[in-house]
């Protein structure tokens, strides 16, 4: 990724080029394609070129028009000839950058819906004297702010703002919302930085701040076609252009190949494309990384990985995942999020010894797809459409051809619909059910520990399907879950989803949930629309297993390592958690090898170890009587706002 970061100040008050390139210094590791900046009296704005795609070469920003408007831009506009068209724009080398210009001057804020691609962006509005700062749909590249009296500072790297000498003090609400594994949202780790929630944009002028949605989840009207080949042609065509937008010219692109179906289409839809394409040469298909741990029965993906690599003629690169272990030693550089400890720091190490000399710049990622296309066979969203809908003879049809498949009883079966349903429409503000039982009732209250999705806004909600509910919180949940929301301490790549690509999840969240699963149909739609390009081996496979046995294990030989450590605890210490129930509940899990509580007790250790050694280390975390936090899900002052570890 690019990275784009900024500074506004207030009126009279102008900017020195110098401060700019202070704030370049932190991030001039990831940039190793130069650094531009630009001062514009009271706006300043830089860009470090992370060079990914052929179109990315032509990039020279921060760029300016007549008016003295001014934009930096990281990222790929996948309908850039599209607007082209629209703006009457006759040059097809024209900067990417340049068309979020024109867009700007012809359309205003309503231009960020009609961006599609992987996007962050950050515009400066001379006549408005406004600056807007977006992020994409999904959230493909982090963009992060700290407004104060004095200044608003911006950058896609949360390095920017530490090289500021701000205030390393942590955010308490996001240290309880990462222990307890639940989305942050708009939460850093850091006190008074926050992030730019995915299909929003941020306005900024003097004396006002105004956050708005300018693309949902929730589709107005469906997708209806009379034949199922319908259907089944429409994402293919959607899913390869999904895959053609992301696999284009540029730098080396490596995928993430495991032996599950999603990893796999792509990859294989990768070569189809290529093949179609009378590039016949194998070496020219998509290079690929896949990982094992042969000790994991319920993991055992190398045979399927295997098995793709020879029906494409070409071996990726293997790596071989440790067991999970906690290492306290300290790790030589500071992290700037948790989780990094000698363990995951030497695992980057056996990645970049292994992957890096092969010059990657971006990790293709079947991210997604076992959420939006019937990963989990449910059928719950379906039927509960039906119940709310009053359509009761086919809910009583449905229910019993899912109860056989299911092996249920149809009474269960209709009454755990009835739950589900009534679940979507009555969230309650808050609960306790899954609050790690170590968290302290005062530190819980006191910062908002709101659970699960209660704070996410659903516009009018009870003329809402269940089904498109449902698929909305997939959609979010998904979004917390993306890897460059978490950067590695050794090298950064650019993280390219297909599945989250904007056309093809606008037609997937619209289509009837029947078209994605059916009772004993696991990934309907995808399987049949796609069974030319997906191997038979992949194709019939049972659903992929998930890693259980690890983390139990770590914990079971590791509990008096984890003991000492939690002696002299800052968790503890500054009333977040209480000792005794952590090392209760520590106990429970490695004597019963219960799994409910693994990820909050391995959440809690990396925040500890990060509260020690990270760039908050040598602090603790603010007193409650100097804690001036902003409100989790805003900005101070904010106006009309639409509003897993």
């Amino acid at each position: 990724m690019s990275i784009i970061f900024g500074i506004k100040r207030p009126v009279g008050d102008v900017i020195e080029e110098r401060h700019l390139w202070t704030l370049a210094n932190a991030t001039d590791r990831w940039a190793p394609d130069g650094t531009f900046v630009r001062v514009q009296g009271g706006i300043g704005m830089g860009f470090q070129p992370y060079r990914t795609q052929q179109r990315s070469i032509l990039e020279s920003q921060p760029v300016t028009d007549d008016l003295g408007n001014m934009v930096t831009l990281d990222g790929r506009l996948d309908n850039h000839q599209e607007l082209r068209d629209l703006l009457t724009i006759d040059d097809p080398n024209t900067l990417d950058s340049l068309i979020v210009l024109a867009a700007f001057r012809r359309w205003g804020d309503d231009c960020f819906t009609r961006l599609i691609g992987d996007w962050a962006l950050a515009i400066w509005s001379q006549p408005e004297r406004a600056l807007y700062l977006a992020r994409d749909h999904a959230g493909t590249r982090t963009l992060y702010v700290r407004q104060t009296e004095d200044q608003v500072l911006w950058s896609t790297y949360l390095e920017t703002f530490l090289a500021e000498r701000i205030s390393s003090n942590p955010d308490r609400n996001f240290v309880l919302r990462y222990m307890a594994c639940l989305p942050l949202h708009d939460l850093t780790p850091y006190e008074h930085i926050r992030s730019i929630p995915p299909s929003q944009y941020l306005r900024i002028s003097e004396g006002s701040v105004v956050q708005r949605e300018y693309w949902t989840p929730f589709r107005h009207s469906q997708t209806v076609y009379r034949k199922d080949q319908e259907y089944e042609e429409h994402f293919f065509c959607l899913f390869k252009q999904a895959v053609e937008r992301r696999t284009g010219p540029g730098a080396p692109i490596i995928a993430e190949l495991s032996g599950g179906i999603d990893s796999t289409s792509i990859v294989c839809m990768s070569d189809y494309i290529r093949t179609n394409e009378a590039i016949n040469s194998r070496q020219d298909f998509i290079d690929t990384v896949s990982y094992y741990r042969d000790t994991e029965k319920t993991w055992d993906e190398r045979p399927y990985f295997e098995a793709t690599e020879k029906c494409r003629g070409k071996q990726g690169i293997h790596l071989e995942i440790s067991e999970p272990r906690f290492d306290f030693r300290p790790t030589s550089n500071s992290s700037i999020v948790p989780g990094i400890d000698s363990t995951t720091l030497l695992r980057e190490k056996t990645f970049e010894s292994t992957v890096g000399p092969g010059g990657y710049r971006s990790i293709l990622s079947g991210l997604g797809g076992d959420e939006l296309l019937g990963g989990v066979p449910t059928p719950l969203p379906e039927l509960a459409d039906e119940l709310m809908g009053c359509q009761f003879v086919r809910l009583f049809r449905d229910s019993i051809r899912w109860s056989l498949a299911n092996r249920n009883t149809l009474i269960n079966t209709v009454t755990d619909v009835g739950r589900f349903a009534v679940s979507l429409y009555h969230r309650p503000s808050s609960s306790t059910s899954d609050v790690p039982p170590w968290f302290t009732e005062e530190a819980s209250k006191r910062h908002g520990l709101k659970y699960d999705n209660a704070d996410r806004a659903i516009p009018h909600m009870f003329k809402q399907r269940p089904s498109a509910i449902s698929n909305a919180l997939a959609w979010w949940s998904t979004l917390e879950t993306l890897p460059h929301l978490f950067p590695r301490s050794l090298a950064r790549y650019e993280f390219r989803y297909p599945y989250l690509d904007r056309d093809l999840a606008e037609f997937v969240l619209s289509i009837p949930r029947s078209q994605i699963l059916q009772p004993g149909k696991r990934r309907y739609l995808m399987k049949r629309s796609l069974k030319a390009v997906i191997p038979e081996h992949i194709l019939n496979r049972r659903r992929k297993g998930f890693i259980a046995g690890g983390m139990i294990r770590a914990l079971q030989s590791q509990a008096a390592d984890i003991r000492a450590y939690f002696r002299e605890s800052v968790l503890a210490e500054q009333g977040l958690i209480d000792l005794s129930r952590f090392l209760e509940s520590l106990e429970q899990s490695t004597a019963l090898a219960r799994t409910d509580w693994c990820r909050p007790i391995r959440a809690t250790v990396a925040m500890e170890q990060w509260l020690r050694t990270g760039p908050t280390g040598g602090h603790r975390p603010p007193c409650d009587r100097d804690c001036k936090l902003v409100p989790s899900g805003g900005f101070e002052e904010s106006a009309d706002q639409s509003h897993k570890v």
